[in-house]
């Protein structure tokens, strides 16, 4: 169940839509915004599969029935970890405590916040961070977050 109830009126409306056969095949996906549970605020994005016939007269799908279908595409705007800690040292080679300050990051939480919790000083959060930006090649927070975003993006199609 969404809220605001409109909603899951729009949701319904824009699968609909997506499956109808009246679709425009170029129009853009639908989005709604919604709430779920504990107040997390979602984007929901819903669009047609695209099933070209005469390149592939028979799909995977086929077992719908052949009827268009339609996919939603969810994600959280806001709190957890984009990318886990051990992907960011792999890819980057940054230490177990280097790799848990971006993440933190990534989540919303300040420097002041992520030493208080670590029981580290905010100097040796910042040489972290320090290390954090050399590792990947960035130099400011704004840069680090578009990096991980990035990851976050391609790791669950891995």
């Amino acid at each position: 169940m969404l809220s605001p109830p409109q909603a899951d009126d729009q949701f319904a409306q824009l699968v609909e839509q997506a499956c109808s056969g009246n679709e425009d095949p170029g129009r853009q996906p639908g989005f709604v915004m919604a709430q779920a549970a504990e107040s997390a605020r979602l984007c929901i994005v819903v669009a047609r599969l695209p099933l070209d016939r005469a390149a592939s007269p028979t799909t995977p799908f086929d077992r719908f029935g052949g009827d268009p279908l339609a996919v939603a595409f969810i994600t959280e705007l806001k709190g957890t970890s984009i990318v886990p800690r051990t992907v960011l040292e792999s890819a980057f080679g940054l230490s177990p405590a280097e790799a848990r300050v971006a993440v933190a990051l990534a989540q919303g939480q300040t420097l002041g916040e992520i030493a208080k919790s670590s029981q580290l000083s905010r100097n040796t959060v910042r040489n972290q961070l320090a290390a954090v930006f050399e590792k990947t090649e960035t130099r400011r927070q704004a840069e680090l977050m578009r990096l991980i975003g990035k990851l976050g993006q391609i790791l669950p199609i891995l």
